[in-house]
């Protein structure tokens, strides 16, 4: 289905609304968080930036909004390989957020929150479901009185996320609130008992509201899944489907005739690292850099898998790819010099590993098939000695078997 409203008209949309209701559109946060900050590997969320005000002011005296572009590479739900096979996840996405003070209203907010969905996204009221967690019965009263029927609010829900990062003071409790996509979508399970917290792909999770605090601070947060929201705007059947995600599996698929079932992961991973590398976010061994360079490894594996290890081919899938998602990022402009420069130096380096791994894993491939077997202690001394992580020794076994 052709796009009609994508995610440029769902940032504008969203902005506006919240700037009509006194809110003050803010630039947001760099994907890169700052190095004090220690609970995520990431920015995963708009919620980094009102806490960084609340730690400088005291307070939020002014309600914000911004759309917060963010990576994940996994979680404590879900690892990256989980992620990879749900739809609505990637490792690069945008969250449509805003934030208020302790001078907002939580009823009055909710209320507004609610308009969005029904006035602004247009979404039909018996398609929303809401969970609230049993320690904040008066969310769900809130929901309610805003035109929430109850029958669509689970409560208590279980699975209602609980904020708590004791290295920066902060706790807090979430509502999140789904999109049922129906019994006949593809990815439903068809059980007459599905709900939200089905692991199937019905109900969809948009966004949330958290009622959060830094020490005594009071900060509401909102946010809701920019890719998500294009998604079910436009009617498509998966979030994956979105135009600019799409367009570059059709790179994949027409250009580089791949059907691979991983082409989905490598897409994702092309987008996220050809961003980071242009945000100038080098490759390395350590936190963020290593998780820009495993990124590129994963894309160098599954590369592999489907035409052995051709470089020519990873530089031209990357150069492609580039240039497609050149036409989507309105945060930066997509550096195809550095992203082609680091790509063919990772290149290098991964030819290097897998030469010196296959060397060293040797005696290990007689006896061990599975990473599981490894302990602690020759994991960690094939690291520091030889250089060898987990995703390597992974890979290396995957091979020789």
């Amino acid at each position: 289905m052709e796009e009609i409203s994508g995610t440029h008209l769902q940032r504008k949309r969203f902005i506006n609304y919240w700037e009509e209701n006194d809110f003050k559109n803010i630039k947001p946060i760099s994907i890169i968080p700052p190095t004090d900050w220690q609970s995520t590997l990431f920015v995963n969320s708009g919620l980094i930036g009102y806490v960084k005000i609340v730690k400088e002011k005291k307070r939020l005296s002014q309600s914000l909004t911004t759309c917060q572009p963010c990576i994940k590479v996994g979680s404590n739900k879900f690892s990256l390989d989980k992620m990879m096979f749900r739809d609505g996840y990637f490792s690069f996405f945008e969250q449509l957020s805003c934030g208020g003070g302790e001078n907002i209203s939580i009823e009055w907010f909710i209320k507004k929150v609610w308009n969005y969905l029904l006035l602004i996204a247009n979404l039909p009221l018996d398609k929303i479901y809401i969970g609230v967690n049993s320690f904040s019965p008066e969310i769900k009263d809130y929901w309610e009185k805003s035109g929430v029927p109850n029958k669509n609010i689970i409560f208590p829900d279980p699975k209602a996320f609980i904020l708590n990062l004791p290295m920066e003071n902060i706790q807090g409790s979430y509502s999140p609130f789904y999109y049922d996509r129906g019994a006949n979508h593809p990815l439903a399970c068809k059980r007459n008992n599905c709900n939200i917290n089905c692991d199937c792909g019905r109900f969809l999770e948009l966004g949330d509201i958290g009622v959060i605090f830094l020490e005594n601070t009071r900060i509401i947060d909102h946010g809701i899944g920019l890719e998500r929201i294009t998604s079910i705007q436009n009617g498509l059947l998966k979030v994956t489907d979105i135009r600019e995600f799409s367009v570059i599996v059709s790179l994949l698929e027409n250009k580089f005739q791949m059907t691979s079932p991983h082409f989905l992961t490598i897409a994702d991973h092309l987008r996220s690292s050809i961003i980071l590398l242009s945000l100038k976010l080098n490759p390395g061994n350590k936190k963020k850099e290593y998780a820009l360079r495993n990124l590129i490894r994963r894309i160098f594996w599954l590369v592999s898998r489907i035409y052995g290890f051709d470089k020519g081919k990873i530089q031209d899938i990357y150069i492609q790819a580039a240039i497609e998602l050149n036409n989507f990022s309105p945060y930066l402009e997509i550096d195809q010099e550095i992203v082609t420069s680091e790509i063919n130096k990772e290149i290098l380096r991964y030819e290097k590993l897998l030469k010196n791994g296959r060397r060293i894993l040797k005696k290990y491939f007689r006896e061990y098939k599975s990473i599981s077997q490894f302990s602690e202690k020759e994991l960690k001394f094939l690291y520091e000695t030889h250089g060898l992580p987990k995703e390597i020794i992974k890979i290396l076994l995957m091979e020789n078997q």
